[in-house]
């Protein structure tokens, strides 16, 4: 078989595996609004993570929650974000260990509270930049 020949069979099987994670049915992600701030949560299912991260990039705050020492997803932290003026804008418990947020720009307090463990960062948010932070909790899963 000459080279020309082998890339068609090649050439189509990777037309229909683009075509098969085209047409993969990922969830629709809520968008929630609060305070001026929009943002989407989730991740516990492998499909909800990959929608995610298909809007990924429409997200400056991206903050993801796990345990230390094994990096298992987190769900249940309380994820609040303070303005410059000291303002609570968004204060959520969050179903899974993904939380994406674009709030207006500024200066911002990021809490995220977890079994009695509190992780808090003030970032400048300008609509250049992508702030993303991983999250690690010492407590394991809340009911283990």
């Amino acid at each position: 078989m000459s080279i020309n020949r082998l890339w068609i069979p090649i050439a189509f099987i990777m037309a229909m595996s683009a075509s098969a994670i085209a047409k993969e049915d990922l969830p629709p992600v809520k968008v929630h609004h609060e305070a001026g701030v929009d943002f989407v949560y989730g991740g516990m299912d492998p499909l909800e993570r990959k929608a995610l991260a298909k809007i990924a990039e429409r997200y400056q705050v991206q903050l993801a929650f796990s345990q230390e020492g094994t990096n298992e997803k987190l769900t249940g932290v309380k994820v609040t974000m303070i303005d410059y003026k000291g303002d609570k804008a968004l204060e959520k418990v969050i179903d899974g260990p993904i939380f994406f947020a674009t709030p207006p720009a500024g200066r911002w307090t990021l809490k995220a509270e977890y079994a009695g463990e509190t992780f808090s960062k003030t970032v400048d948010v300008n609509g250049r930049f992508y702030i993303s932070l991983s999250v690690q909790f010492k407590a394991g899963p809340q009911g283990n």
